[in-house]
């Protein structure tokens, strides 16, 4: 969630996917559900910093349905935002878009169009909520987890080995990000980041600046080197003329 400013851009909070283990999500980042997910994260964080958080919730009974964040009638407006898509596609069913509907969801007031959700009829020219709602849960995922284990065992477990390691089946997904759901809106605040130690050693991406007194010191030897080259060419020039 970032504000241009005249000084430069300033960001006022941030969500990442890995930060989904924290709220039992502890695979399938990268997936739809968990965009959405990522979405709801930055949403409550953002609204609990600015003081919003109790009087906007946003949709708490998640069904699929679009949901547009209304100013209340005696207090502060909502909160609005611009969905920077930057580089990425805005197709259909992008999970960008997932990350949208997460974040409208959460109670963030930001303007969209339900046709790049994933369920949109482009024929019908209309949002089947209950296909959205199933990907907002993982229920596609679940789905694909179990007709490949019907179909092919032996891929199942190398793409879904995490969730095998993890002993997410397919009937728990959906329930995983329930509980996810429930978890965030609960509880958005980052983890607190550890101390550092005094004797923490940080990799360096470009070479360390010199001070004055090292400059003045590679300019001397470098000096030196070319005055004892010219003294060692002379006398080579003299001894050759004897």
């Amino acid at each position: 969630m970032v504000r241009a400013k005249i000084e430069g851009d300033h960001v006022y909070a941030a969500a990442y996917g890995h930060e989904l283990t924290k709220y039992g999500i502890p695979v399938g980042h990268s997936n739809y559900a968990s965009a959405y997910a990522v979405g709801l994260l930055l949403a409550r964080r953002t609204l609990h910093k600015f003081g919003l958080a109790d009087k906007y919730q946003g949709q708490t009974q998640v069904n699929g349905e679009d949901y547009n964040v209304e100013p209340i009638a005696d207090g502060p407006r909502p909160l609005r935002a611009v969905l920077d898509t930057g580089l990425k596609r805005t197709s259909t069913g992008s999970r960008v878009f997932a990350t949208l509907k997460g974040a409208v969801d959460g109670g963030i007031d930001i303007p969209h169009s339900v046709s790049r959700y994933v369920g949109y009829d482009g024929e019908g020219k209309k949002l089947k909520a209950e296909v959205l709602r199933q990907h907002i849960f993982g229920a596609h995922v679940a789905e694909h987890m179990r007709q490949l284990k019907d179909d092919d065992a032996a891929t199942f477990e190398r793409k879904f080995s995490r969730y095998i390691k993890a002993k997410i089946g397919a009937d728990d997904v959906e329930k995983l990000y329930a509980k996810a759901h429930a978890a965030i809106r609960a509880n958005p605040a980052p983890a607190a980041k550890k101390a550092q130690p005094a004797d923490a050693k940080h990799k360096r991406f470009h070479k360390l600046k010199l001070t004055y007194k090292a400059r003045k010191a590679n300019v001397a030897q470098r000096k030196n080197v070319l005055v004892a080259r010219s003294k060692a060419a002379e006398s080579g020039e003299s001894g050759a003329d004897e």
